[in-house]
């Protein structure tokens, strides 16, 4: 690339959109004559169109840069140096973490891109989900007119990148929990979705089907708002619907269930056990629920040095939410909330059930001990 000098300019003394600019001009002249796989559309419509997804986030100068410049070092002659004299260290710092090493084999390369993003810092994340998302817009729109056929341009077929995208959805899943970013993430899902996974609808029996393309089925039947993966094969002869049709049907299954999960949610206070040794109790006050107990006598104080001790296992609302949605799926929707409460925790080593509970089922918590 002869023009690289053109671009050595003083980044502190230019505006943000100046710089922007720049880089669309740097990174139109690093793909210059390269197309989209397949097509004959120009590549740079791809880094752009990342680029537009980063702004819709609210992303930053240097975040919008390095989206229009995500892949020239992946795929041009031009270096991670070049990035750094050109656009500072921040940039090339984005730009070399989205840069997958063309030495590895795909599935080398796409397995260290999902162990990386899962532990990346937000920014990253933010392009990541911007490339992915941009990716999967144009995939939806090739399979929409070629079907089966859109694999033929891809070096891996459809279980491969059904695989791939399938762990990007999860290892972005967090990206729901921001408000700029939720769009996104959901849309990057439901594309996923339309492509990779089919539904089936059983009317008679109330149950929804789907597989994808892994091969892998799961069930939801009505009345229960979790998807169970299946070890038999999905019934012939029933409804293959599609995912607005499958959503909307889940949705509205569900709403009975959330009613009666909402209705948990109230201030209460269940007593577990208590004897001369300790107490425990659950407690529910503004959607927070709290396990809290006490210890005394003569093994408190060898153990803790004080002849009592107070301790309170606290969540927050969402973790409150996810633990009282787990006791009902198991438990079902007819038994009051402090029966449940009783029977599951109601036991001589309730703390470490407790703690063990919500660490099989991700819940994080926060202790106190006075």
């Amino acid at each position: 690339m002869e023009t690289k000098g053109y671009y050595q300019l003083d980044n502190s003394k230019v505006d943000d959109n100046s710089r922007v600019e720049m880089a669309i001009r740097f990174a139109m002249d690093c793909h210059h004559g390269q197309t989209r796989k397949g097509t004959d559309i120009p590549f740079i419509v791809h880094p752009l169109e990342v680029m537009n997804i980063l702004y819709g986030m609210k992303a930053d100068a240097n975040l919008v840069i390095a989206g229009l410049l995500h892949d020239v070092v992946e795929d041009t002659d031009t270096t991670i140096e070049e990035i750094r004299a050109t656009f500072g260290d921040d940039v090339a710092g984005l730009v070399g973490g989205h840069t997958e090493d063309k030495s590895k084999t795909w599935e080398e390369r796409k397995e260290t891109e999902i162990r990386d993003t899962l532990l990346a810092p937000l920014r990253l994340k933010m392009l990541v989900l911007a490339d992915k998302l941009a990716n999967m817009r144009s995939i939806k729109k090739d399979y929409t007119k070629l079907g089966n056929a859109l694999w033929e341009r891809f070096n891996a077929g459809l279980r491969q990148q059904a695989w791939y995208y399938g762990e990007m959805t999860e290892a972005l899943e967090d990206m729901q929990d921001y408000p700029e970013m939720e769009q996104y993430y959901c849309e990057f899902v439901g594309l996923y979705k339309d492509v990779f996974v089919v539904y089936f609808y059983d009317y008679e029996q109330g149950v929804l089907y789907q597989c994808n393309a892994m091969g892998e089925a799961y069930r939801l039947i009505k009345g229960s708002p979790e998807w169970v993966i299946m070890g038999e094969v999905i019934p012939e002869d029933i409804l293959v619907v599609n995912r607005k049709y499958a959503e909307i049907t889940e949705e509205l299954w569900n709403q009975e269930f959330w009613e009666v999960i909402e209705s948990d949610i109230k201030d209460i206070t269940v007593s577990l056990l208590s004897n001369t040794e300790y107490s425990f109790r659950i407690s529910i006050e503004e959607k927070r629920l709290c396990f809290e107990g006490s210890e005394y006598g003569d093994g408190c104080e060898e153990f803790f040095g004080k002849d009592e001790i107070d301790f309170y296992y606290k969540l927050d609302e969402d973790g409150t939410y996810r633990m009282l949605s787990l006791l009902r799926i198991r438990y079902g929707k007819t038994k009051s909330i402090e029966d449940i409460l009783k029977e599951e925790f109601a036991v001589e080593n309730g703390v470490n059930h407790f703690t063990d509970y919500c660490e099989v089922n991700r819940i994080p918590y926060e202790i106190v001990t006075i």
